[in-house]
């Protein structure tokens, strides 16, 4: 296990740092952000590109079909998507090379699907975006609260992040959840402050089941 997160995050820096060489990091970003999404809409392809039975070739034409069909990420329902995606598989005859993507990103994917890598390709994604964010000094913090906030409460937050943690920016990205009952809790990275109402509850009934 460790070894395979060795080579996920080598593959990942490989792919920044060539990214950041070639003046074309931005772009880059932005396309595996859409690859990171679509392996949110469709958690079979994940499957697919681990399955031993899928031979490599179909792999590639797979990924092509990805870029074919960025119009489903409007569709309305999952299984609608994947009813146009396999429509979409069916249509494609000349695999990844004909779809219009940076040709560094073409190649690296390439290379991936060569080394036999590919069923690495979702954590690869996910580990890129991790260090790109490192390298841009931006914080991901994960707020929950029990109702929603307003936009100048969730400044504060933000002003607040800076001040724990060295960053330039902020993606502040806010989930309700009732059952905190109140207050919030604030993920960031692996740092976790955990100041809502439900959590002081329960602290407070451990010390009091302690005293009896």
């Amino acid at each position: 296990m460790v070894a395979q997160k060795k080579i996920i995050v080598r593959y990942a820096n490989v792919l920044l740092n060539h990214a950041i060489q070639n003046n074309c990091l931005e772009e880059i970003t932005c396309t595996v952000s859409f690859l990171q999404k679509i392996f949110g809409v469709y958690p079979r392809l994940n499957t697919l590109l681990h399955s031993p039975i899928v031979p490599l070739s179909e792999k590639q034409t797979l990924l092509g079909t990805i870029y074919n069909s960025y119009m489903l990420m409007d569709s309305p329902t999952a299984a609608t998507n994947q009813k146009r995606l396999d429509k979409s598989k069916a249509s494609v005859s000349s695999g990844y090379e004909s779809i219009t993507v940076h040709p560094l990103l073409s190649r690296f994917i390439t290379i991936i699907i060569q080394q036999r890598q590919v069923h690495q390709l979702k954590e690869i994604v996910d580990t890129f975006l991790c260090e790109y964010r490192s390298y841009m000094g931006i914080a991901v913090a994960v707020l929950t609260v029990a109702t929603p906030l307003a936009d100048e409460i969730s400044g504060l937050f933000i002003e607040k992040i800076k001040q724990l943690v060295p960053c330039k920016e902020v993606l502040l990205e806010q989930r309700v959840d009732s059952s905190i009952i109140g207050g919030y809790i604030l993920q960031i990275g692996t740092l976790k402050l955990d100041k809502s109402l439900k959590h002081q509850l329960d602290l407070l009934y451990e010390a009091v089941t302690k005293l009896r």
